[in-house]
């Protein structure tokens, strides 16, 4: 499979406008699996900051440690989260994007 072709309908695909129906409700059903896992990272890093200035101000480097950690992890935690997600909605995804296809042809 060339995967230069592929990449390119992609980013084509992110410019063009969206006309059918199928076609929004498959970018809605994929931005709403993203969703939650970018909520959490955005939480995790933005306590994690506030943990770290923290930290450094009254002089505890062990919860500027922790905050290190945090952020970290953070990009892990936010895979995880999204493998799950695309795991549980994989199905749909799949069907919905048959479906945009087939109509295109």
């Amino acid at each position: 499979m060339n995967t230069d072709k592929i990449y390119a309908n992609k980013i084509a695909l992110e410019y063009s406008s969206l006309t059918s129906r199928k076609a929004k409700s498959l970018q809605r059903l994929d931005d709403w699996i993203k969703k939650s896992a970018r909520i959490t990272s955005i939480i995790i890093g933005l306590f994690s900051t506030l943990l770290f200035i923290v930290g450094l101000a009254f002089h505890i480097y062990l919860l500027g440690l922790c905050a290190i950690i945090g952020v970290t992890v953070n990009l892990y935690i936010f895979a995880i989260i999204l493998h799950k997600r695309k795991k549980e909605n994989e199905n749909d995804i799949l069907l919905l994007a048959q479906e945009v296809l087939d109509e295109n042809d």
